[in-house]
């Protein structure tokens, strides 16, 4: 059964990417930039935590104490590439 914390858990560990995705294209209109943020997004953890293995993406979890920090983290750090003046940008 999918819980609310899974739900919000996985909407914003979509949107918060994607927002910045979306500012990187609509900052460079070229859509190989979104492109590789996106392969780096997927494959840099297993580099960086020294497993070279997709097995160190297995088996998180996440908990309700850590849940509002992190949407607010990620409220300030990708709410403002969403106020970015490209975002509000009419289109002719």
């Amino acid at each position: 059964m999918i819980t609310v914390l899974a739900v919000i858990t996985a909407v914003g560990s979509v949107a918060a990417p994607g927002s910045i995705f979306a500012y990187a294209y609509m900052k460079t209109e070229n859509i190989w930039v979104p492109v590789i943020l996106h392969f780096m997004n997927n494959n840099l953890i297993p580099i960086i935590s020294g497993e070279y293995d997709i097995s160190v993406l297995e088996n998180q979890t996440t908990t309700w104490a850590s849940l509002i920090p992190a949407l607010i983290l990620n409220g300030i750090i990708f709410g403002l590439f969403l106020f970015a003046k490209e975002f509000r940008k009419e289109n002719e």
